[in-house]
């Protein structure tokens, strides 16, 4: 049921295809990111404010396959931080949606403690 209720944006980036390279034109995957990202997450957080756990569940699978693929520059960077601090004032503790950036800032830390900007996105 959920496949019809809810469509992806034409630019989604799906395990299921093939032809996207990541490492490419990092701008253009800048915006892909953002756009597919912020559309999930707004979904996200119309089907937890319904207690549509299908469609949460849904979401948050996707968010990761395109947080799994991505490779950001210092903007992508600071987008993932504006989702971030988006996502924890949208939703409440213990949100799956939640969980799963805290569980890329975990897995990521060295990583993201590297990126400029970086004490600045925490504070």
């Amino acid at each position: 049921m959920t496949h019809r209720l809810y469509s992806s944006p034409p630019e989604i980036l799906r395990s299921d295809v093939s032809d996207f390279d990541p490492s490419s034109d990092l701008k253009s995957v800048n915006r892909i990111f953002e756009n597919s990202c912020n559309h999930h997450i707004r979904v996200y957080i119309f089907a937890d404010r319904y207690d549509v756990a299908e469609l949460q569940q849904s979401c948050v699978h996707r968010i990761q396959n395109i947080l799994l693929r991505v490779k950001l520059s210092e903007k992508g960077n600071w987008m993932l931080f504006d989702m971030i601090a988006f996502i924890f004032g949208k939703t409440m503790s213990g949100a799956r949606l939640r969980k799963l950036f805290v569980q890329l800032c975990v897995a990521n830390c060295g990583q993201i403690q590297n990126k400029p900007g970086y004490k600045d996105g925490i504070e």
